[in-house]
C-alpha cells in the first residue's frame, strides 16, 4: 500500500489475489480481488486500461466462486465483467464471458438461460470467425442439449463441434468430441454407431498418452461392446482397463468392472474364466457387507456352475442368493432367481421341474407389474412346452409374451421370436421365416452383430428347410461378412461350410471349391479335428456333384476311418448314409445297400427317427432303381410309420410321392393318384413349395397319361406358379412345355400361344438374371484380387439389377457395399450405400428405416460434404430429397417442409431445374397438409416451372 500510483496498486491486488487462488487459499483470494474491486471507484472513468482490469477482476472473483461451488455468485461477478465489456466494445471478450455464464447456468440446472448463453455467445464467434470459440459454443450446446434429453440435436451439436476440431489440429478436443458423441448415441440407443466413436476416440488418447481419459474410453466401450454382444471386444476393453487402473491406483470402480468382466466371459461361453472374475468380486462385495451386490453376484456364479455342468452346486448358490433376497424382500430378484433356477431344470432337460419354477416366477411378477420380466417369464414357460412336445401350447405362450405391452428395447424379443420359428417349424406352419426376420430386424436396429450372425444362420436354415436355397445362400453371405468384421474364425468356418453345400446343390462347383478351401484352412489353423472331418464330406459331396463318385466315395471313406476314432455315432450315421448314396448315385447297389442298413441300425440305437426315415427313403430308391418295387413300398412304409409323430408332414409326403411313383411304374394309376393326393394335403400351407410343386407336377403328368387333360392343366398351372415363386426358371419352362401340349391336345390354339408367350417373358426376366450372373463373376474376380473398393462397387450395381425381380437380394448386396465400405472407412461410399438401402426400404414401404438410412447417409457424408466435388453435392441433394418424401409419407410435415426448402436451395446451386421443381411439388404437398394453401400455391407454380415453362411443353408435369 505503500505504492503511489493507484493504477498499480489495483494490478498488484489483481495479481496477489490470483495467486492465492491458485494456491487454493480462496478466502484470502476473494478479500483481495474485491479490494481491488472497490479501488476502480478512484481511478479516471476514461482511463480504458482501467476498465479492462475491472473486467479481469470480475472474471477473477467469478472463477473464484465458480470454484468454492457458488455458481449462483460467480454468474453476478461474470455478469457485472459481460457489462463492462460491452461498454468498451471487447467483442472476444463478451463471447467468452458467455460462455462462462452459460457453464454455471448448467450447474445451477438452468438450462434455458444456459442455451441462451452458449447460442449467443456461438452468433459473436461466428461474426468475429473464431473456430475455436465457435467448436466450445457448439459442444456445451451439446453438453446442454444431452441435459435437457434432447438426444438428437446434441448429436447434430456434436458433429458440428468434431469438424473444427479435426481442422484445428486440437487432438484432445477432438478425442472429447468423439467421446460425447459415442454417449449421446449410446443414450438414443444407437449402440453400434456410439462404439464406431468411442473406438476412434480410444485411438486419440492412446496416442496421447492420457491414462485417466483413457481409462474412462476403455470403461465406455467395454459397455457398449457388451451391450450389443461383441464379448470379445468387451473383455478385451475391460481388462485394459483393470491394467490401467493398477497403474494409476485407481481401483474405485473395479468391482463393477470385474462383474461385467465375468458376464462377458460367461457369454462368451468361457465359464471357468468368468467363474473366476465373478468370485473376485463377490469377496468385495461380501466386504462391504453389500447384500444386495452380493445376491446379485451369486446368482450369476450360480447360473456359470451351471453352464459348467456343476448342477447340484450351481442351484446350491443360486439358494443363496434367493435367500438373501427373501431377507431384503427384493421381489424382482427372487423372481429373477426362480427364473435362473428354471433355466438350469431346463439345461438338465429337467422340463416339469422348469416349467414350474418358471410359473413361480411369473406368479410373483404380477405383484410388480414389471411386463418386461413378465414376457421373459412367459417365453420361457413356452420354451417348456415346446420341449416337453406340446407345440400349440408352446406357440400360445409365446405369443403372448410377444404380444404383451412390453417396451421395444426388450431384450427376451429375440429369443422370442427364435422359439416360436421353432415351434412354427414343427408345426409346418410358414411363419417361421416370418418370425426369423423380424428377429433379424431388431438384432440390426441394435447394431448387435454377433447376434445378427447368428440369426442369418438360422434364417438360413429356416429357407433351406423351404427349399429356397438361393435365399439361404445370400443369409450365409451376409453372416460371413458379418463374422469377418468381428474376427469370429469359428464363426466363419460354420458359414462357409454350409455355404459350400449350398453351392453345390445350385451347381455352382466353382464357388463351393472356394468356400471349402477358405474353411478347411480356418480349421486346420484352429486344430478343429471334427470340423476338418466335416469339411471332408463336403469334399465329397462337390465330387459327387461334379459326376465324380468314386473321388467322392473315397473321400467319405476317409472321413468315416477319422470319425471311427472320435466317437462320434451321430456323424457316423450320416456318413455311412452319403457313402451309401453315392454308390447308389454311381449304380453299385451292392456296396450301397450295406452302408445304408448300417446307418439304419446305428439310428434306431440312437432313436433318431426322423433320420432313420431319411435312410429309409434312401433304400427305397435303391429298391426301386433295382426294379424291386415291393422292397421299395415296403421300406416307404417303414419310414411313414417312424414318420408318424411328425406335426410338419416333409418327410411324410416324400414317402407319399415315391409309393406314387413306384406306383406309376406298377401301372397302380389309382393308388399312384391316392398318393400324390396324399402328399399334396401333407404338404399345403406347410412351406416346402418347391416339393409341392413337384408333386403338382407329377399328378398333373399322371392325369395327362390317363387323358383327364383339363384336370392336369389346373395342377400344371398350380406346379407353374410355386416354380415361378421359387425363382426356379427351368422346372417353370418344364411346366409351360406340358401347359402348352395339354391345350394343344384340347385344340385351344389361343391357351397354347400364350403359354410360349409366357416363356418368352419367362426368358426376358432369364436376361435380366444373366445380368445378374455376369456381375456375380466380375464380383469373383474383385473377390480374388481382394479389391475390396470394386467388390463394394460390384453390390450396388447388383442391388440396382435386383430390385426389378428380388428386392431382397436388393437389399442384401447394399448391405454388403455398405459393411466393405465401413471396413475401408469411406464415408461417401458408405452415404451412396445407405441412400440405396433407404430407395429399396421405401419401395417395400418400410418409411420408417427408410427415413433412418437417409439420417445414417447424412451422418456419413458429414458436415463438410458442400465443399466437396459436385458429385458428393449431388448425394446431398438425394439425401434432403429421400430425407423429404420419408417426412411425408409419415405425417411429419413440418419436418418435411424444413428439409425440402433446403433440398429445392441443392438443387438451384447445381443448376438442376427438374430436380428443384419435384421438391417443389413435395413441398406443395407439405404446406397443403399443414393446411397453408398459399404455400402450397406458391410451390406448385415453382413446381410447373412458373414463366419457364409453358403447358404444351410440360403436359405430364402440368397434370
Amino acid at each position: 500500500r505503500k505504492l503511489d500510483n493507484q493504477s498499480a496498486e489495483v494490478d498488484a491486488l489483481i495479481s496477489l489475489g490470483l495467486a492465492h487462488f491458485k494456491a487454493a487459499n480462496h478466502q484470502s483470494a476473494v478479500k483481495l480481488l474485491e479490494d481491488a474491486l472497490d479501488m476502480f471507484q478512484h481511478l479516471s472513468a476514461d482511463d480504458a486500461s482501467a476498465h479492462s482490469a475491472k473486467a479481469l477482476c470480475l472474471d477473477h472473483l467469478g472463477a473464484v466462486y465458480s470454484k468454492v461451488g457458488k455458481p449462483d455468485k460467480a454468474v453476478t461477478f461474470y455478469t457485472m465483467s459481460l457489462r463492462v465489456k460491452k461498454d468498451i466494445g471487447d467483442m472476444t471478450g463478451e463471447a467468452r464471458c458467455l460462455v462462462r455464464i452459460g457453464l454455471e447456468f448448467l450447474l445451477l440446472d438452468q438450462l434455458t438461460r444456459a442455451f441462451e448463453a452458449f447460442t449467443e455467445a456461438l452468433h459473436m464467434f461466428e461474426r468475429l470467425e473464431d473456430d475455436n470459440g465457435i467448436s466450445i459454443c457448439y459442444e456445451n450446446l451439446g453438453d446442454t442439449y444431452m441435459k435437457m434429453g434432447e438426444k438428437k440435436q446434441a448429436i447434430f451439436s456434436y458433429d458440428r463441434c468434431l469438424p473444427i476440431k479435426v481442422e484445428t489440429w486440437d487432438k484432445v478436443g477432438e478425442a472429447q468430441c468423439l467421446d460425447n458423441l459415442g454417449l449421446a448415441h449410446y443414450s438414443a440407443g444407437e449402440l453400434q454407431m456410439a462404439a464406431e466413436y468411442y473406438e476412434q476416440s480410444l485411438a486419440i488418447w492412446r496416442a496421447e498418452g492420457d491414462k485417466n481419459s483413457l481409462i474412462l474410453c476403455y470403461e465406455s466401450l467395454g459397455g457398449v461392446s457388451f451391450q450389443l454382444g461383441e464379448h470379445t471386444r468387451s473383455i478385451e476393453c475391460y481388462v485394459e482397463y483393470l491394467k490401467l487402473s493398477q497403474e494409476i491406483g485407481d481401483k474405485a470402480a473395479d468391482h463393477e468392472v470385474l462383474l461385467r468382466v465375468g458376464l462377458s466371459n460367461a457369454a462368451t461361453f468361457q465359464h471357468f474364466i468368468a467363474l473366476q472374475f465373478l468370485q473376485q468380486a463377490i469377496t468385495f462385495y461380501q466386504d462391504r457387507q453389500d447384500k444386495y451386490s452380493e445376491a446379485l453376484c451369486l446368482h450369476h456364479i450360480g447360473a456359470v456352475l451351471g453352464r459348467l455342468g456343476n448342477f447340484e452346486e450351481g442351484m446350491a448358490v443360486l439358494k443363496q442368493s434367493l435367500e438373501l433376497r427373501t431377507e431384503s424382500q427384493d421381489k424382482l430378484g427372487i423372481a429373477d432367481c426362480l427364473q435362473e433356477m428354471g433355466l438350469l431344470c431346463y439345461n438338465i432337460a429337467d422340463y416339469p421341474n422348469a416349467r414350474g419354477r418358471f410359473e413361480a416366477a411369473q406368479r410373483l411378477l404380477t405383484e410388480t407389474n414389471d411386463k418386461a420380466s413378465i414376457a421373459t417369464c412367459t417365453m420361457h414357460i413356452g420354451a417348456c412346452y415346446a420341449a416337453l412336445g406340446q407345440a400349440k401350447e408352446a406357440k400360445q405362450q409365446l405369443q403372448t409374451a410377444l404380444m404383451a405391452d412390453v417396451h421395444s428395447n426388450w431384450p427376451g424379443k429375440v429369443d422370442c421370436l427364435t422359439h416360436l420359428a421353432c415351434v412354427q417349424t414343427v408345426l409346418g406352419e410358414q411363419g417361421a421365416v416370418k418370425s426369423l426376420t423380424l428377429a433379424l430386424s431388431h438384432l440390426r436396429d441394435k447394431g448387435n452383430r454377433v447376434g445378427e450372425a447368428g440369426m442369418l444362420m438360422q434364417l438360413a436354415s429356416a429357407c433351406g428347410k423351404l427349399n429356397d436355397l438361393p435365399q439361404a445362400l445370400d443369409h450365409l453371405e451376409q453372416c460371413l461378412e458379418l463374422r469377418k468384421s468381428v474376427n469370429d474364425k469359428k464363426g466363419q468356418a460354420d458359414a462357409l461350410i454350409k455355404i459350400v453345400y449350398i453351392h453345390s446343390a445350385l451347381r455352382n462347383l466353382g464357388h463351393a471349391r472356394h468356400a471349402y478351401e477358405e474353411c478347411y484352412a480356418l480349421r486346420v489353423d484352429s486344430k478343429d479335428e471334427a470340423g476338418q472331418i466335416e469339411c471332408l464330406n463336403a469334399r465329397a459331396l462337390m465330387a459327387v456333384h461334379e459326376g465324380k463318385m468314386n473321388e467322392g466315395i473315397t473321400l467319405h471313406l476317409e472321413a468315416l476311418k477319422r470319425l471311427q476314432k472320435q466317437n462320434d455315432t451321430a456323424s457316423l450315421c450320416e456318413v455311412l448314409n452319403n457313402i451309401g448314396v453315392c454308390y447308389a448315385l454311381s449304380g453299385d447297389y451292392g456296396n450301397a445297400t450295406p452302408h445304408l442298413e448300417e446307418a439304419q441300425r446305428l439310428m434306431q440305437h440312437l432313436e433318431q427317427d426322423a433320420k432313420e426315415a431319411k435312410t429309409l427313403i434312401n433304400m427305397g430308391s435303391c429298391a426301386c432303381e433295382q426294379q424291386d418295387y415291393d422292397s421299395a413300398i415296403d421300406l416307404y412304409e417303414k419310414a411313414l410309420l417312424l414318420c408318424r409323430s411328425q406335426v410338419h408332414g416333409g418327410d411324410k409326403a416324400a414317402c407319399q410321392m415315391n409309393m406314387g411313383t413306384v406306383s406309376m411304374h406298377l401301372k397302380d394309376m389309382d393308388r399312384a393318384k391316392v398318393c400324390y393326393e396324399s402328399a399334396l394335403s401333407l404338404l399345403s400351407g406347410h412351406g416346402d413349395k418347391v416339393q409341392e410343386a413337384r408333386c403338382y407336377h407329377n399328378l398333373g403328368t399322371l392325369l395327362y397319361s390317363k387323358s383327364q387333360t383339363r384336370e392336369a392343366i389346373g395342377h400344371f398351372d398350380n406346379a407353374l406358379q410355386l416354380f415361378r415363386a421359387s425363382k426356379d426358371g427351368r422346372a417353370a419352362m418344364m411346366c409351360l412345355q406340358c401347359l402348352k401340349a395339354a391345350h394343344m391336345r384340347l385344340g385351344d390354339a389361343f391357351q397354347a400361344s400364350q403359354m410360349i408367350h409366357i416363356m418368352q417373358e419367362l426368358f426376358s426376366e432369364e436376361e435380366v438374371r444373366f445380368l445378374v450372373s455376369e456381375l456375380l463373376l466380375s464380383l469373383e474376380t474383385a473377390q480374388q484380387q481382394g479389391d475390396n473398393a470394386a467388390e463394394a462397387a460390384v453390390h450396388i450395381e447388383l442391388a440396382d439389377a435386383q430390385m426389378d425381380i428380388d428386392m431382397v437380394a436388393a437389399e442384401a448386396h447394399a448391405q454388403k457395399a455398405l459393411l466393405l465400405r465401413k471396413t475401408r472407412n469411406n464415408k461417401d461410399g458408405q452415404a451412396e450405400a445407405y441412400v440405396r438401402l433407404a430407395h429399396i426400404k421405401m419401395l417395400q414401404g418400410e418409411h420408417e428405416h427408410a427415413l433412418e438410412a437417409f439420417k445414417r447417409a447424412g451422418v456419413a457424408l458429414g458436415e463438410v460434404w458442400r465443399e466437396g466435388s459436385r458429385a458428393r453435392v449431388e448425394i446431398g441433394a438425394d439425401i434432403a430429397l429421400g430425407l423429404g418424401s420419408s417426412y411425408l409419407w409419415l405425417q411429419r410435415y413440418e419436418e418435411a417442409v424444413h428439409v425440402l426448402v433446403r433440398c429445392i436451395h441443392l438443387h438451384d446451386e447445381l443448376d438442376d431445374m427438374e430436380g428443384a421443381y419435384e421438391c417443389s411439388n413435395l413441398l406443395a404437398m407439405a404446406y397443403q397438409r399443414l393446411g397453408n394453401i398459399p404455400k402450397a400455391t406458391e410451390a406448385l407454380r415453382r413446381g410447373l416451372g412458373g414463366e419457364l415453362v409453358s403447358e404444351s411443353d410440360k403436359m405430364d408435369r402440368v397434370a
